[in-house]
């Protein structure tokens, strides 16, 4: 077994014993879901369905259509859709009931054992998960990448069949790939590496997983990325940028929702940028937010105190109020993270 701490291994076969007992099983992820949320959740599902239990894998938002090629994928429901009554959650790529569903989410949980497996250090202290069963490691550059040790620790991994192996490795490789960026980013480590390598091991095909998370865009997602580049505003002298998408906008492009997916990585193109903030306007009047970050500086610590949550580099959250009003609340916010640190420097 890898080089775990003892604590970790019990808290892992303490969870694995609550899923294994469990009659019915929802696995849920964040809103907004990404490559970590959705790829953690279909590798838990194939791992229990394997073992004969029910559950199923739940999501308040729809899969993006670029993460729909992953094993499983159509076999996820809406928490609006979803009849079920379940007795355990599985809350997975989020430490908060508050940041994966609503009202009806956390009824359910009134009724349920809820397990968390996740690795953001960041929570919102009024969506605090109160109750349940926590394996967290903050350290972990993707939920994917815990799981990975998870399945290691519960003693789950080296006696798959070699397909469901397989499966799995497709889905945990796609976690990990999409919280890293294709392994670019900061939180990028050795273990990571080496975790990665044991999963390409398995036969799974790199090429296609990276097409589908950063190479393939449609022509509308192109011409949306065009309306985000000429939108690109920047503030606190040059080093934060932010990009404000309104319903009006989608529409004079003719593109929608759907096609404003992953726009966040634009902010960040800039020379000289350290914070990077993208708003979109939803039909039924949510704001998304979107917050992305260079080392030093904490979007995580902005998205929490305003209702949010993530992590340190990367963050988000949903508001209900008109989208001027947003993006005044984070700009001052990311303003003031930006003075913090080059006061402290």
């Amino acid at each position: 077994m890898m080089n775990l701490a003892e604590g970790l291994v019990m808290r892992a076969r303490e969870i694995d014993q609550i899923v294994l007992q469990g009659k019915e099983l929802m696995v849920i992820g964040h809103i907004n879901p990404d490559g970590d949320c959705i790829g953690s959740m279909l590798a838990v599902y194939h791992y229990y369905r394997s073992k004969g239990k029910d559950l199923t894998p739940v999501l308040m938002d729809k899969v993006p259509p670029y993460l729909a090629f992953l094993p499983g994928a159509d076999k996820i429901v809406s928490l609006a859709d979803y009849q079920g009554h379940p007795d355990v959650i599985i809350l997975l790529d989020c430490n908060s009931l508050g940041r994966a569903g609503d009202d009806k989410l956390s009824a359910l949980s009134e009724q349920a054992q809820v397990v968390n497996i996740d690795h953001h250090a960041m929570v919102n202290p009024k969506e605090r998960l109160e109750e349940g069963i926590r394996l967290a490691d903050p350290e972990a550059a993707a939920t994917g990448e815990l799981l990975y040790e998870y399945f290691q620790m519960i003693n789950g991994w080296d006696g798959l069949p070699v397909v469901l192996k397989e499966t799995i490795a497709e889905v945990l490789f796609t976690a990990m790939a999409a919280d890293t960026g294709m392994f670019r980013f900061n939180n990028t480590s050795s273990k990571t590496f080496r975790y990665a390598g044991d999963l390409l091991d398995c036969g799974i095909n790199m090429e296609p997983i990276r097409i589908h998370l950063f190479e393939n865009k449609t022509r509308k997602q192109l011409t949306m990325q065009s309306v985000a580049l000429q939108k690109l505003t920047t503030t606190a002298g040059g080093k934060l940028a932010y990009i404000a998408i309104t319903q009006t906008d989608m529409e004079t492009a003719g593109v929608t929702e759907e096609d404003c997916a992953n726009l966040v990585a634009n902010t960040m193109l800039l020379d000289g940028v350290k914070i990077g903030m993208i708003f979109e306007e939803k039909s039924d009047g949510v704001i998304k937010v979107s917050l992305r970050s260079r080392n030093g500086y904490n979007v995580g610590k902005i998205a929490a105190g305003l209702g949010g949550g993530g992590h340190v580099l990367a963050a988000g959250c949903r508001k209900i109020a008109p989208i001027e009003q947003v993006v005044k609340e984070f700009l001052a916010e990311g303003e003031k993270e930006i003075a913090l640190v080059e006061q402290e420097a």
